[in-house]
């Protein structure tokens, strides 16, 4: 018997543009967000960071990464020809165009990738990095480059909240949902937290390697997005190939 898939709920807000790509496919889904963020209200630490480097690379493994450095250089504008820039993925690189930043980077958009483009560059010119990121930051990226050589200063720019949820209440026309997606290791941790792994769940989807190796302590058949791009279009496609796979399988 081919299990369900849908309804399947996304583990964070969706904004209507997401909203639209769902719509197109037909899918029935509801949301509920695991965690929140919270970005740095006073970046005074961050100009230190720069005493003594000449022309470092700063650098952003996430969307909160980037829109932190752009407040930072709203606040520090004095520091925006001071560095180079480099972006984990397309989408944060985006970000940073549409503020007038241009950033590099990597064809595999994730912390390994990121990281072994930089060390690349560094075959180059070995400069310093600065890293933005969160409290919840994995340390992929900086052991990489140090391992490599390379000095990386860190800037805490924003702080990443596990939020409550009373997931036995969610429902999509009063049914209850039967997979999960996942876009964040993070988002994995406080699902598990508010006892969501307890339910039985048909399918969990998840968004680039750090969120799928988190998926695996809780399941072991986990359906993660592959390639070098991770992006939510890209995670919706085959959410929805594979409940088309199932629909005919059926």
């Amino acid at each position: 018997m081919v299990r369900p898939l849908e309804p399947i709920l996304f583990t964070r807000d969706l904004p209507s543009s997401y909203q639209a790509i769902l719509a197109d496919t037909g899918l029935q889904w509801l949301c509920e967000p695991m965690i929140s963020t919270e970005i740095v209200a006073d970046f005074s630490h961050i100009p230190p960071l720069y005493v003594g480097l000449e022309k470092p690379n700063v650098v952003v493994t996430s969307q909160n990464g980037a829109t932190a450095l752009i407040q930072f250089l709203q606040h520090y504008p004095e520091y925006r020809l001071r560095a180079s820039y480099f972006a984990v993925g397309l989408k944060t690189r985006n970000t940073l165009f549409n503020a007038r930043i241009l950033a590099y980077k990597p064809k595999i958009h994730d912390a390994n990738g990121l990281s072994d483009f930089l060390i690349e560059q560094a075959s180059r010119n070995k400069r310093p990095v600065i890293h933005f990121h969160g409290d919840k930051a994995l340390d992929t990226l900086p052991i990489r480059l140090n391992e490599a050589g390379l000095t990386v200063k860190r800037a805490l720019v924003y702080h990443t909240h596990l939020l409550k949820a009373d997931l036995t209440q969610l429902a999509y026309n009063s049914v209850a949902f039967n997979s999960v997606a996942f876009m964040s290791p993070t988002a994995v941790e406080s699902f598990a937290t508010n006892g969501g792994f307890s339910k039985p769940l048909n399918y969990v989807f998840s968004i680039g390697p750090t969120t799928a190796v988190a998926v695996a302590e809780y399941v072991q058949d986990g359906i993660a997005l592959g390639g070098n791009e991770y992006n939510f279009e890209r995670l919706v496609q085959l959410i929805a190939n594979y409940n088309k796979s199932l629909c005919f399988s059926g």
